[in-house]
């Protein structure tokens, strides 16, 4: 087995003290991974990608991406985010700019930044959005964009997604379903609640409960437990429950 793009040891955090968020969690992502991660509200799943971010701190333990200690608020051109609002995400004067902005901050030559922008439209068939303003687009052109901008651009190793169905119709949905399985150049963290996209999307999942890894294997069978599901507040999908249950 290859090295893991991702490697997390003994990570802790909290921010009241004595109310651990998180509580000695160990995690190994590798290459080919699409991990679910999921767990009730609260469990520590937008903290922990936090984590991976740099954004905060974490009160132990230590986070490796790519063999590359994460050092908090310090940019890494190996990670890409996409936030679960997307109106934290994409506000440039235009969605072209808002793609650039991850490529320009690396430092990168101006026919290297045009490329990038524009094979990222392209593998979304989003082109023709290029020239308009944030305020002009939809909550599905804006997640687009989004992942082009947070991803594709930056030409990222590891890919985390939060929330990412969240306000999108069936019609984006599916798109980034198909855009997600299609497109296998990085590892993939997702949070969601939408556990059919999950179904589609990923070969693993992780259950996130009290701060710790309940459980770690194959959506299927992490999943189609009815009394494991229940047990950290989630339900069987509606399409493993005539074959599970």
């Amino acid at each position: 087995m290859s090295d893991p793009v991702l490697q997390i040891s003994q990570l802790s955090f909290s921010y009241k003290k004595n109310e651990l968020i998180l509580d000695g969690l160990s995690l190994e992502v590798f290459q080919d991974d699409k991990i679910g991660i999921l767990g009730p509200n609260g469990a520590g799943k937008t903290t922990l990608f936090l984590l991976i971010a740099g954004v905060e701190n974490p009160l132990a333990g230590e986070i490796y991406l790519k063999e590359q200690k994460v050092v908090p608020g310090t940019f890494n051109s190996k990670l890409g985010l996409v936030f679960q609002d997307s109106d934290d995400q994409v506000f440039n004067f235009s969605v072209f700019d808002d793609i650039a902005f991850g490529p320009r901050n690396m430092g990168l030559a101006h026919a290297q930044i045009n490329q990038r922008v524009n094979e990222a439209l392209r593998l979304l068939g989003i082109q023709h959005l290029a020239r308009r303003a944030p305020q002009q687009l939809s909550g599905g052109e804006k997640r687009l964009v989004a992942i082009a901008g947070g991803i594709l651009a930056m030409q990222s190793q590891l890919a985390i997604y939060d929330e990412p169905t969240s306000n999108l119709d069936l019609r984006y949905r599916r798109r980034l379903i198909n855009f997600i399985n299609t497109h296998k150049q990085e590892a993939v963290l997702i949070a969601s609640h939408d556990l059919e996209f999950v179904l589609e999307t990923c070969n693993r999942v992780v259950i996130l409960d009290q701060g710790k890894i309940a459980a770690d294997g194959m959506p299927q069978d992490i999943m189609g437990d009815r009394l494991l599901m229940e047990k950290h507040g989630l339900e069987v999908p509606h399409s493993l429950r005539k074959k599970f249950i």
